[in-house]
Protein backbone atom coordinates (compact mmCIF):
# COMPACT_ATOMS: atom_id res chain seq x y z
CA UNK A 1 0.00 0.00 0.00
CA UNK A 2 1.38 2.93 -1.30
CA UNK A 3 2.11 6.24 1.70
CA UNK A 4 0.15 9.62 1.44
CA UNK A 5 1.49 12.59 0.72
CA UNK A 6 1.57 13.47 4.49
CA UNK A 7 3.42 10.25 5.63
CA UNK A 8 6.28 10.64 2.66
CA UNK A 9 6.90 14.52 4.42
CA UNK A 10 6.51 13.20 8.17
CA UNK A 11 8.11 16.02 10.53
CA UNK A 12 8.53 12.78 12.90
CA UNK A 13 11.87 12.77 14.07
CA UNK A 14 11.33 9.40 14.21
CA UNK A 15 13.60 6.23 12.44
CA UNK A 16 13.14 7.29 8.61
CA UNK A 17 11.17 10.67 9.42
CA UNK A 18 12.37 13.51 7.13
CA UNK A 19 12.93 15.41 10.27
CA UNK A 20 15.71 13.79 11.19
CA UNK A 21 17.22 15.93 8.31
CA UNK A 22 15.86 19.32 9.48
CA UNK A 23 18.36 21.32 11.40
CA UNK A 24 17.10 22.54 14.94
CA UNK A 25 17.99 26.13 13.84
CA UNK A 26 18.36 28.16 11.02
CA UNK A 27 21.67 30.70 10.40
CA UNK A 28 22.18 33.60 7.68
CA UNK A 29 25.50 34.35 5.98
CA UNK A 30 25.22 37.63 7.47
CA UNK A 31 27.25 37.96 11.32
CA UNK A 32 26.25 41.06 13.58
CA UNK A 33 29.83 42.71 14.87
CA UNK A 34 29.65 44.20 18.02
CA UNK A 35 28.56 47.69 18.43
CA UNK A 36 32.28 49.77 18.89
CA UNK A 37 33.38 52.96 18.40
CA UNK A 38 36.88 53.11 17.48
CA UNK A 39 39.58 54.93 14.90
CA UNK A 40 38.77 58.39 14.47
CA UNK A 41 41.42 59.42 17.15
CA UNK A 42 44.42 57.16 17.57
CA UNK A 43 46.61 57.79 14.26
CA UNK A 44 43.94 60.48 13.13
CA UNK A 45 44.66 63.51 14.95
CA UNK A 46 47.92 62.71 16.60
CA UNK A 47 51.20 64.72 15.35
CA UNK A 48 53.55 61.71 16.03
CA UNK A 49 53.03 57.79 15.36
CA UNK A 50 56.22 56.41 16.33
CA UNK A 51 57.61 53.12 16.71
CA UNK A 52 60.16 52.26 19.11
CA UNK A 53 62.55 49.54 18.63
CA UNK A 54 62.93 46.49 21.40
CA UNK A 55 65.67 47.20 23.82
CA UNK A 56 65.47 51.21 23.72
CA UNK A 57 63.36 51.21 27.05
CA UNK A 58 59.62 52.61 27.01
CA UNK A 59 59.73 56.31 26.49
CA UNK A 60 59.71 57.65 23.67
CA UNK A 61 60.81 61.63 24.07
CA UNK A 62 59.43 63.98 21.52
CA UNK A 63 61.81 67.42 21.51
CA UNK A 64 61.27 70.95 21.56
CA UNK A 65 62.83 74.22 21.07
CA UNK A 66 61.02 77.59 22.48
CA UNK A 67 60.49 80.54 20.12
CA UNK A 68 62.95 83.44 20.29
CA UNK A 69 61.89 85.85 22.52
CA UNK A 70 64.34 88.28 21.59
CA UNK A 71 63.41 92.36 21.43
CA UNK A 72 61.90 93.18 17.75
CA UNK A 73 63.41 96.78 18.32
CA UNK A 74 66.30 97.58 15.56
CA UNK A 75 70.05 98.81 17.13
CA UNK A 76 71.74 101.59 16.44
CA UNK A 77 75.21 101.64 14.76
CA UNK A 78 77.88 100.98 17.40
CA UNK A 79 75.80 99.05 20.35
CA UNK A 80 75.65 95.38 21.28
CA UNK A 81 73.38 92.88 20.87
CA UNK A 82 71.61 91.34 23.98
CA UNK A 83 71.98 87.61 24.55
CA UNK A 84 68.76 85.80 24.24
CA UNK A 85 68.64 82.53 25.29
CA UNK A 86 67.00 79.31 23.75
CA UNK A 87 64.93 76.35 25.42
CA UNK A 88 65.44 72.88 24.98
CA UNK A 89 63.64 70.52 26.45
CA UNK A 90 61.60 66.99 25.50
CA UNK A 91 57.80 66.02 25.59
CA UNK A 92 57.83 62.26 27.02
CA UNK A 93 55.43 59.62 25.92
CA UNK A 94 55.07 56.14 27.80
CA UNK A 95 54.30 52.72 26.45
CA UNK A 96 52.57 50.40 28.48
CA UNK A 97 51.21 46.99 27.65
CA UNK A 98 48.00 46.24 26.74
CA UNK A 99 46.02 43.34 26.35
CA UNK A 100 43.05 41.22 26.09
CA UNK A 101 42.41 37.67 26.83
CA UNK A 102 39.87 34.81 25.93
CA UNK A 103 39.86 31.05 26.50
CA UNK A 104 37.38 29.09 23.84
CA UNK A 105 36.09 25.71 24.52
CA UNK A 106 37.38 23.56 21.28
CA UNK A 107 34.41 21.32 21.38
CA UNK A 108 32.45 24.63 21.31
CA UNK A 109 33.48 25.63 17.72
CA UNK A 110 33.34 22.88 16.76
CA UNK A 111 29.45 22.16 16.95
CA UNK A 112 29.44 26.07 16.26
CA UNK A 113 28.51 27.83 13.29
CA UNK A 114 30.70 30.25 11.47
CA UNK A 115 34.35 31.51 11.80
CA UNK A 116 33.93 32.21 15.79
CA UNK A 117 37.91 32.53 16.16
CA UNK A 118 38.07 35.04 13.76
CA UNK A 119 35.43 37.18 15.38
CA UNK A 120 36.61 37.26 18.88
CA UNK A 121 39.92 38.08 17.09
CA UNK A 122 38.06 40.96 15.28
CA UNK A 123 36.23 41.64 18.63
CA UNK A 124 39.07 41.84 20.13
CA UNK A 125 41.01 44.46 17.95
CA UNK A 126 38.07 46.69 17.52
CA UNK A 127 37.97 46.74 21.63
CA UNK A 128 41.88 47.97 21.65
CA UNK A 129 41.48 50.25 19.33
CA UNK A 130 38.56 51.87 21.25
CA UNK A 131 40.62 51.67 24.08
CA UNK A 132 42.92 54.08 22.32
CA UNK A 133 40.52 56.63 21.35
CA UNK A 134 39.16 56.33 25.13
CA UNK A 135 42.88 57.09 26.86
CA UNK A 136 43.42 60.39 24.40
CA UNK A 137 40.13 61.85 24.49
CA UNK A 138 41.00 61.56 27.91
CA UNK A 139 44.22 63.24 27.78
CA UNK A 140 42.65 66.26 25.83
CA UNK A 141 40.16 67.10 29.03
CA UNK A 142 42.93 66.24 31.22
CA UNK A 143 45.39 68.76 30.72
CA UNK A 144 45.53 72.68 31.15
CA UNK A 145 44.27 73.99 27.74
CA UNK A 146 45.24 77.09 25.45
CA UNK A 147 41.76 78.32 26.36
CA UNK A 148 38.39 77.45 27.60
CA UNK A 149 35.46 78.87 26.49
CA UNK A 150 32.02 78.51 28.81
CA UNK A 151 28.87 78.50 26.53
CA UNK A 152 25.52 81.17 27.88
CA UNK A 153 23.72 78.15 27.19
CA UNK A 154 23.56 74.37 28.33
CA UNK A 155 23.58 71.99 25.83
CA UNK A 156 21.52 70.23 27.43
CA UNK A 157 18.52 72.27 26.65
CA UNK A 158 16.62 70.28 24.69
CA UNK A 159 14.69 72.58 22.54
CA UNK A 160 15.80 75.47 19.47
CA UNK A 161 12.77 78.14 20.61
CA UNK A 162 13.58 81.39 20.97
CA UNK A 163 12.18 81.66 23.77
CA UNK A 164 14.85 79.63 25.77
CA UNK A 165 18.12 81.00 27.80
CA UNK A 166 19.04 80.89 23.94
CA UNK A 167 19.32 78.96 20.47
CA UNK A 168 22.40 76.48 21.44
CA UNK A 169 22.60 75.88 18.10
CA UNK A 170 24.50 79.50 17.20
CA UNK A 171 26.11 79.41 20.92
CA UNK A 172 27.70 76.35 20.13
CA UNK A 173 29.38 77.69 16.89
CA UNK A 174 30.07 80.27 18.27
CA UNK A 175 31.79 79.04 20.65
CA UNK A 176 34.03 76.87 18.94
CA UNK A 177 34.86 79.90 16.09
CA UNK A 178 36.00 81.70 19.57
CA UNK A 179 38.14 79.30 20.54
CA UNK A 180 39.66 78.64 16.70
CA UNK A 181 40.48 82.84 16.97
CA UNK A 182 41.90 82.69 20.06
CA UNK A 183 44.12 79.94 19.70
CA UNK A 184 45.39 81.49 16.36
CA UNK A 185 45.87 84.38 18.18
CA UNK A 186 48.58 82.54 19.87
CA UNK A 187 50.33 81.38 16.37
CA UNK A 188 48.56 78.07 16.54
CA UNK A 189 46.91 76.53 13.49
CA UNK A 190 43.67 74.69 14.81
CA UNK A 191 42.43 72.20 12.25
CA UNK A 192 40.41 69.57 13.97
CA UNK A 193 36.91 69.84 16.76
CA UNK A 194 35.97 66.79 18.39
CA UNK A 195 32.80 66.44 20.19
CA UNK A 196 30.29 63.86 20.69
CA UNK A 197 27.30 63.06 18.22
CA UNK A 198 24.95 64.14 20.64
CA UNK A 199 26.62 67.67 20.95
CA UNK A 200 27.12 68.31 17.16
CA UNK A 201 23.08 67.37 16.92
CA UNK A 202 22.59 71.36 17.91
CA UNK A 203 24.45 72.17 14.70
CA UNK A 204 21.84 70.04 12.31
CA UNK A 205 18.36 71.03 13.51
CA UNK A 206 15.65 72.87 11.41
CA UNK A 207 13.58 74.80 12.05
CA UNK A 208 9.75 74.45 11.02
CA UNK A 209 10.08 74.93 7.63
CA UNK A 210 13.41 72.70 6.89
CA UNK A 211 16.18 75.04 6.96
CA UNK A 212 18.76 74.28 8.66
CA UNK A 213 19.45 76.45 11.95
CA UNK A 214 22.97 76.55 11.94
CA UNK A 215 22.80 78.27 8.28
CA UNK A 216 26.67 79.92 9.16
CA UNK A 217 28.92 79.73 6.08
CA UNK A 218 31.96 78.29 7.96
CA UNK A 219 29.13 75.51 8.86
CA UNK A 220 29.76 72.70 5.95
CA UNK A 221 27.88 69.68 5.33
CA UNK A 222 28.72 66.69 2.83
CA UNK A 223 26.44 64.80 0.23
CA UNK A 224 24.45 63.10 2.83
CA UNK A 225 24.20 66.20 5.02
CA UNK A 226 26.49 64.95 7.80
CA UNK A 227 29.29 68.43 9.02
CA UNK A 228 32.43 67.83 7.70
CA UNK A 229 34.06 71.39 8.68
CA UNK A 230 33.35 74.03 11.07
CA UNK A 231 35.51 77.12 9.85
CA UNK A 232 37.67 74.88 7.53
CA UNK A 233 38.62 72.67 10.80
CA UNK A 234 37.71 68.86 9.96
CA UNK A 235 34.80 67.59 12.24
CA UNK A 236 35.08 63.96 14.25
CA UNK A 237 32.35 63.35 16.19
CA UNK A 238 33.12 60.92 18.51
CA UNK A 239 31.57 58.57 20.73
CA UNK A 240 34.35 58.80 22.68
CA UNK A 241 34.27 62.19 23.75
CA UNK A 242 31.98 63.66 26.08
CA UNK A 243 28.01 63.72 26.00
CA UNK A 244 25.77 66.96 27.02
CA UNK A 245 25.04 64.68 30.56
CA UNK A 246 28.73 63.83 31.26
CA UNK A 247 29.97 65.33 34.23
CA UNK A 248 33.92 65.72 35.04
CA UNK A 249 35.39 66.74 38.32
CA UNK A 250 33.68 69.21 40.86
CA UNK A 251 31.21 71.54 39.90
CA UNK A 252 28.70 71.50 36.57
CA UNK A 253 30.54 71.97 33.70
CA UNK A 254 31.54 69.69 31.23
CA UNK A 255 33.90 69.33 27.95
CA UNK A 256 31.60 69.42 25.25
CA UNK A 257 34.17 70.73 22.29
CA UNK A 258 38.00 70.25 21.99
CA UNK A 259 40.08 71.84 19.66
CA UNK A 260 43.27 70.31 18.53
CA UNK A 261 46.40 72.11 16.60
CA UNK A 262 46.60 68.08 15.30
CA UNK A 263 50.70 69.00 14.08
CA UNK A 264 51.21 70.06 18.25
CA UNK A 265 48.81 68.88 20.42
CA UNK A 266 49.37 65.14 21.30
CA UNK A 267 51.09 62.26 20.30
CA UNK A 268 51.68 58.59 20.70
CA UNK A 269 54.22 55.83 19.99
CA UNK A 270 54.23 51.69 19.51
CA UNK A 271 56.69 49.30 20.94
CA UNK A 272 54.57 46.13 19.58
CA UNK A 273 51.44 46.33 16.90
CA UNK A 274 48.87 44.23 18.26
CA UNK A 275 49.61 40.83 18.38
CA UNK A 276 47.48 37.41 18.83
CA UNK A 277 48.64 34.46 20.31
CA UNK A 278 46.92 31.07 20.14
CA UNK A 279 47.78 28.29 22.94
CA UNK A 280 45.98 24.62 22.96
CA UNK A 281 45.72 23.35 25.98
CA UNK A 282 45.25 19.44 24.68
CA UNK A 283 44.20 18.28 28.36
CA UNK A 284 41.49 20.40 28.19
CA UNK A 285 40.79 20.85 24.59
CA UNK A 286 40.39 24.59 25.05
CA UNK A 287 42.21 26.97 22.87
CA UNK A 288 44.31 30.12 24.51
CA UNK A 289 43.55 33.31 22.41
CA UNK A 290 45.60 36.48 23.78
CA UNK A 291 46.07 39.82 22.42
CA UNK A 292 48.86 41.95 23.26
CA UNK A 293 50.14 45.58 22.14
CA UNK A 294 52.52 48.34 23.68
CA UNK A 295 51.74 51.52 22.91
CA UNK A 296 51.41 54.86 24.59
CA UNK A 297 49.77 58.35 24.66
CA UNK A 298 50.81 62.07 26.53
CA UNK A 299 49.88 65.29 25.54
CA UNK A 300 52.84 67.08 23.55
CA UNK A 301 52.09 70.89 23.58
CA UNK A 302 49.00 71.74 25.93
CA UNK A 303 48.79 75.61 24.34
CA UNK A 304 47.26 73.42 20.98
CA UNK A 305 44.28 72.31 23.14
CA UNK A 306 41.39 74.68 23.48
CA UNK A 307 38.09 73.38 25.43
CA UNK A 308 33.88 74.48 24.85
CA UNK A 309 32.73 73.78 28.19
CA UNK A 310 28.89 73.47 29.54
CA UNK A 311 28.24 76.30 32.03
Amino acid sequence: MSKTFYELTDDDDGAGGVGAWIPTEHFTDLILDGVVCYGQLSGVITAINYDLAAGEGNSVNVPYVSPRTHSCASSTGGHCLSATSTTFGDYPIKIYPWGDYDLVENWATFKAHGPTMAKIMNEMSKRMAMCRDAAIWTTLIGVTPNVTVTSDCSSTVETYSSSSCCLYTYALYNDIIEVQKHMQGDAYDPDYVILHPEVAKFLYWRDGAGYPLAGMPGLKFDGDGQITSISGMKVIESCNASKPTDSRGVGAWHTMAVVIDSKRAIGEAWGKRPTFNEFYDAKCDRTELVLWTYWGQHELDPNAIGWVNNP
